[in-house]
């Protein structure tokens, strides 16, 4: 009963038979042929659900930046995410600049999908990694962490479902030594 589930997550996270668009796409040559494709866990549709999630319990979220801590109007929340929910991470849309990899950690006993670049990314994108932690007993995404960077700064997006997220923010010197520059969390589970 317990491998269920497992399998579950892991075919979301795995490779599906590409279907074809219909049969007039089809030549003689391949009509034989099938194709794999690989599928990414949907990031940004995952967070944006969270956020819809929150509106419609008509939670304001408590944002704390340092020592200060403000009733967040929810209409913002999805706009403090914005920089993370581009570029938007799909099923398929990162295939062809990161490769997957996975892992049970047995230290937390959650599978680890991990996100990192094939080779070098265009300027466009400034998303550098990222990770999406299952719980295989409930079949749930626990946590998402995503790492950004820029010329100048690092930001990182930790968010934990149902509960939080938290951004932390570097800055790079000369030397491009980091230092952190903001530390923010956003509670939606008080």
């Amino acid at each position: 009963m317990r491998l269920f589930p497992l399998l579950l997550i892991l075919m979301l996270f795995s490779c599906r038979q590409k279907k074809q668009d219909g049969i007039k796409k089809q030549t003689i040559e391949n009509t034989t042929d099938s194709t794999l494709e690989k599928k990414y866990f949907p990031v940004t549709e995952f967070i944006l659900g969270e956020i819809h999630g929150i509106r419609d319990k008509g939670i304001n979220p408590i944002k704390k930046t340092g020592h200060d801590s403000v009733f967040l109007k929810i209409e913002s929340l999805e706009k403090e995410m914005a920089d993370f929910l581009t570029p938007v991470i799909t099923q398929t849309s990162m295939v062809p600049f990161f490769t997957e990899s996975s892992f049970m950690d047995q230290t937390t006993n959650y599978y680890t999908f991990t996100y990192d670049p094939r080779e070098i990314l265009p300027d466009s994108i400034s998303l550098r990694h990222w990770d999406v932690y299952v719980d295989p007993k409930k079949s749930t995404v626990w946590r998402i962490y995503m790492l950004k960077e820029g010329p100048e700064t690092m930001r990182q997006l930790t968010w934990e479902a149902g509960r939080r997220c938290q951004i932390v923010e570097l800055s790079k010197d000369s030397t491009g030594a980091l230092s952190l520059f903001r530390e923010t969390t956003i509670r939606w589970d008080y």
